[in-house]
């Protein structure tokens, strides 16, 4: 793997409340000097990005519902289509956690079948975030089938308090059918352990420096 390879199976992760447009626009040019995959913030920072990453091959990734999924559906589908109308290439949502912790079924699989709707209608990518930590064992399964079911590009999962037994579920019910991504900071040799487990993809604030020791090391 060279260091180009190695940057297109990551994200660079701008969901900080602090970042400004000027921040937002200086990672842009990283990213993009990078050949970083994508670039993934909140729905107010896609124009931004987009201006700044036009003609380039680094994607924009809008985050909705972050960190618990807590808002009305009708809202998440209104910011999904604003997301995409502004030029977002790909949308990751949260689901409503309330609603897997309530065994809701039916609001989440609403949820999700409006929401691909909307990613359906401009023929572009949509994904799920989850945080592991926050749900049981079944809990865990019964979401990441759903997210099977539907046929989401991606399963995006927070890496905080991650354990090999929350990808071993995970992995186990979407039956690599659906590319899982980690979203944290991490080392290359956490990467390296993560890719055993079944996961494709790393999205966190720095992409560029594991690619940038990658190439020091290995001289590719």
């Amino acid at each position: 793997m060279n260091t180009y390879q190695l940057a297109r199976l990551m994200d660079c992760l701008l969901i900080d409340p602090e970042m400004s447009s000027f921040g937002l626009i200086q990672m842009a040019n990283v990213s993009k000097d990078y050949h970083i995959r994508s670039v993934i913030c909140y729905s107010n920072g896609i124009s931004v990005l987009k201006n700044a990453l036009r003609n380039t091959d680094t994607a924009v990734n809008a985050m909705i519902g972050f960190p618990y999924g807590q808002q009305m559906i009708n809202e998440k589908v209104y910011e999904a289509n604003m997301c995409y109308q502004n030029g977002a290439d790909e949308v990751s949502f949260v689901p409503s956690y309330l609603s897997i912790r309530d065994r809701n079924h039916t609001h989440i699989e609403e949820e999700m079948t409006r929401m691909l709707g909307v990613a359906t209608r401009y023929g572009k990518k949509m994904n799920v975030v989850i945080d592991p930590s926050l749900f049981s064992a079944d809990e865990l399964s019964k979401i990441s089938r759903m997210v099977k079911k539907y046929g989401f590009d991606s399963m995006m999962i927070l890496s905080n308090g991650l354990t090999e037994d929350d990808l071993i579920i995970i992995r186990s019910t979407t039956n690599r059918e659906i590319r899982l991504e980690v979203l944290g900071e991490m080392s290359f040799e956490s990467m390296t352990a993560l890719v055993k487990c079944g996961v494709s993809r790393f999205g966190m604030s720095r992409p560029e420096m594991i690619i940038r020791d990658y190439g020091d090391k290995y001289g590719r």
